[in-house]
């Protein structure tokens, strides 16, 4: 039978694991993500403990996952966590840590949406389009075919609302956050009390619109 390892040396096995596992709760990523940071408030928590980077006491939940599977029940309590010098869930704990794990970027990216519960802007519904240059006197800006003269208009100058390279941009920034979370989901294999699943957002919403709509394209 494969064994799997934990950092107390013992080894924890699969069939331990799947006893384990059929007492957790299944979340997904963005709302596990919410309840880590503004109800567990877990950043705050772990820096007022003096919680470096990597929070003291971190450690594998395999020895929880061989103990619950041996006894064959979820015990319902927060473990190390609740008595000890961090008062928070070690899940949350576990999820802070995974975060500070990542880049500069998706750390930001991640925690933002973890405290605000906004997705990140995509221009939802504001596909760029063409409007006219206006002069001052509010009429449309034209180009000549004989600026001297003025007299035959070639074309009315236009500019794009919003800017495609905003949109684009902002985009880009969405499928960054979109893949942290994507991330985040294979780090979290191992919690305690929750079975991470997700992310429930699609990684382009934009794209299935602008196929019906023949629109500006993603990239």
């Amino acid at each position: 039978m494969l064994k799997i390892n934990n950092n107390s040396g013992r080894r924890v096995s699969q069939k331990g694991i799947a006893e384990y596992r059929k007492y957790r709760k299944a979340v997904d990523v963005g709302e596990l993500l919410l309840w880590t940071y503004q109800d567990q408030a877990a950043d705050a928590v772990l820096r007022k403990q003096g919680v470096g980077i990597r929070p003291a006491g971190y450690r594998s939940n395999m020895v929880s996952i061989e103990r619950n599977g041996m006894l064959g029940a979820k015990i319902d309590c927060a473990g190390s966590a609740r008595f000890g010098s961090v008062d928070i869930h070690p899940d949350a704990e576990a999820v802070h840590y995974a975060v500070t794990t990542m880049t500069h970027l998706q750390i930001g990216l991640v925690i933002d949406y973890a405290k605000t519960g906004m997705v990140p802007d995509w221009y939802e519904d504001e596909e760029p389009r063409p409007v006219p240059v206006l002069r001052g006197n509010g009429k449309p800006k034209m180009e000549y075919f004989d600026p001297d003269r003025r007299s035959k208009p070639a074309y009315c100058l236009i500019e794009y609302e919003p800017e495609i390279s905003d949109v684009r941009f902002a985009r880009r920034v969405y499928v960054q956050w979109w893949d942290a979370m994507a991330l985040l989901v294979e780090k979290l294999q191992d919690l305690e009390s929750h079975e991470v699943t997700g992310p429930a957002f699609p990684r382009e919403p934009w794209l299935d619109g602008e196929r019906k709509r023949g629109s500006f394209p993603a990239k």
